[in-house]
């Protein structure tokens, strides 16, 4: 799924700063809430 791998490029800083990769996913269209919980369960 597109959101997993969004979720791992974002969790390794592809994007740095929270609020910039929140506009980011936004603008391409992601909901930045589901990506987030993805990116909380790859961390655990």
């Amino acid at each position: 799924m597109i959101t997993g791998i969004i979720s791992q490029a974002s969790s390794i800083d592809c994007w740095v700063y929270v609020q910039d990769r929140k506009k980011r996913l936004q603008a391409a269209g992601y909901d930045y809430r589901a990506v987030q919980r993805k990116v909380n369960e790859l961390m655990r």
